[in-house]
């Protein structure tokens, strides 16, 4: 129990209540003091407690686990909240581990009740959809080239556990098993196959373009925006020379000139870099389109339209990267936009 200093009054929490009730009132007129919230009471009392330690307790475990939501705040008390926490974790943690600033045993505590809180539950569900989602796409290019241990993978596996069978589960199984044991051993009617040779193949391939073709290029543009994620071997090593001139991978369709991705693209100068390798411009090849050539003119003329330099990167000029670069970019100026 704590007593209020006024009125002598023994309470388990002050609330501002009592600090405007008739008895507690009384008390203060014959004082001299105007006392109406908690807040005043502690600029008169400031090393006084406002509650109970047992009341806190129970309180904390009766909070413990809530959203802000579930704690009764509306909307706008919540955003004020949730930027209040913000500031005052990036103010106080400042890159700190919850070791170095609690101690070893208040750390391990805390992160167990943090773990409580969120175990079996998504980011969706803990954040909200869009910032689920959000979170998980930041924290996946944070990992990107991270080297996973040993322990890490083996939690992941027995996470994964049965989840390759409780999706055969859901389809219908009698129908995976037939398929299974009716190929167990033989070879797929069209292994080693290509139009050219297998007229079935050829009929697939015709209809697989004709499905193509009547797309627009709007929905091209975005059909194969979901394909190209992360940049080929050839790119990543064009970027790792290109980048300290200030260049960045686009060519995960992130930038869109008519109809055109292009591979690379100066963060300040109207530069952009194109590699035509041979898996998808050269016309000998049977997948690629015989007026390959043509396509690359055009998309040329367009860039040039939309008043950017281009630079082409083919087989012939891949080992010279950086000396082809390095002159462009000195057109512009010693060193303008270099590091960018």
């Amino acid at each position: 129990m704590i007593t209020c200093k006024i009125c002598g009054k023994h309470l388990k929490i002050l609330l501002c209540s009592h600090l405007k009730s008739s008895s507690c009132q009384e008390i203060q007129h014959s004082l001299g003091l105007n006392i109406y919230s908690r807040s005043d009471y502690l600029k008169f009392f400031p090393n006084e407690k406002l509650i109970c330690n047992e009341s806190k307790d129970a309180y904390s475990k009766w909070q413990l686990g809530k959203t802000y939501k579930e704690k009764g705040y509306d909307e706008n008390t919540i955003e004020r909240l949730k930027k209040i926490h913000s500031e005052t974790c990036v103010r106080v943690r400042g890159g700190k581990t919850l070791e170095e600033m609690y101690g070893e045993k208040k750390a391990l505590e805390l992160k167990n009740k943090n773990s409580i809180f969120r175990k079996g539950k998504t980011y969706e569900e803990i954040f909200g959809e869009e910032k689920g989602k959000k979170f998980k796409e930041e924290l996946s290019r944070a990992r990107m080239g991270r080297v996973v241990s040993e322990e890490t993978k083996h939690k992941i596996s027995k996470t994964q556990l049965g989840v390759h069978k409780r999706r055969l589960m859901s389809r219908d199984v009698l129908h995976e098993i037939r398929i299974n044991s009716g190929m167990k051993g033989k070879v797929g009617w069209n292994k080693g196959d290509t139009k050219y040779t297998n007229a079935s193949v050829m009929k697939i391939a015709i209809a697989t373009q004709a499905n193509w073709d009547i797309l627009t290029p709007d929905e091209k543009y975005h059909k194969l925006a979901k394909m190209c994620k992360q940049p080929n071997k050839e790119e990543k090593y064009i970027l790792n020379i290109v980048q300290i001139y200030g260049f960045r991978f686009c060519g995960n369709k992130t930038m869109r000139i008519e109809n055109h991705n292009p591979d690379f693209v100066h963060k300040s100068l109207p530069i952009i870099i194109e590699y035509d390798g041979e898996g998808g411009h050269n016309p000998k090849l049977p997948w690629v389109p015989k007026n390959q050539r043509e396509l690359d003119k055009k998309r040329n003329l367009d860039y040039t339209r939309e008043k950017f330099q281009l630079i082409v990167i083919n087989k012939n000029t891949f080992s010279k990267v950086g000396v082809i670069v390095s002159r462009v970019i000195a057109r512009y100026g010693d060193g303008f936009g270099i590091g960018a």
